[in-house]
């Protein structure tokens, strides 16, 4: 459905961005070309279709159980829950999902499983609110402060139904 030429496009600029000139930081691992065209065209299949009569909005992070540990990452807090069972990781089970979740303050973990190969949801990052620089304007973060993971992140789309118009 999405050409690979985007999907590589998009990998190019995640890592051109991950190429920060000050400091030491964490160089996250880019997901495969299948891993994140897969993302992408669930995400976005989600972002069209509604639950409830409202429209999908999500977060969704390429994350494996062992990035939870990894102490090269550099998020302060780790605010992490993990789902009692994982779920397949569909655009049906996205939009039944989604709206648990704030797309602002949670992003739904997806890595693929090991054994079948598919992806799967296993559970949700959850960090502090964003806020506008002129609202807060400390450089310093504040002590409690969460946020989202330094790993591939996708947030879906919003897509509004045009109205039937007679012309």
């Amino acid at each position: 459905m999405i050409e690979d030429s985007i999907i590589r496009e998009i990998l190019d600029c995640w890592t051109a961005a991950e190429r920060r000139p000050h400091g030491d930081f964490f160089q996250s691992t880019l997901p495969t070309l299948q891993d994140a065209k897969a993302v992408f065209e669930t995400v976005f299949l989600a972002s069209v279709t509604r639950e409830e009569e409202r429209p999908i909005h999500c977060s969704v992070v390429l994350a494996s159980p062992s990035d939870i540990d990894d102490p090269s990452h550099r998020w302060y807090r780790r605010e992490f829950d993990r789902f009692a069972a994982p779920l397949l990781f569909t655009a049906e089970s996205i939009a039944k999902l989604a709206p648990a979740f704030d797309p602002l303050l949670s992003s739904i973990a997806v890595n693929r499983d090991s054994s079948t190969r598919e992806l799967q949801c296993w559970g949700v990052f959850n960090y502090s609110a964003p806020t506008h620089p002129f609202d807060n304007p400390t450089v310093t973060p504040m002590s409690g402060t969460c946020f989202p993971p330094d790993l591939f992140t996708h947030g879906s789309l919003i897509f509004r139904p045009v109205p039937n118009i007679a012309l």
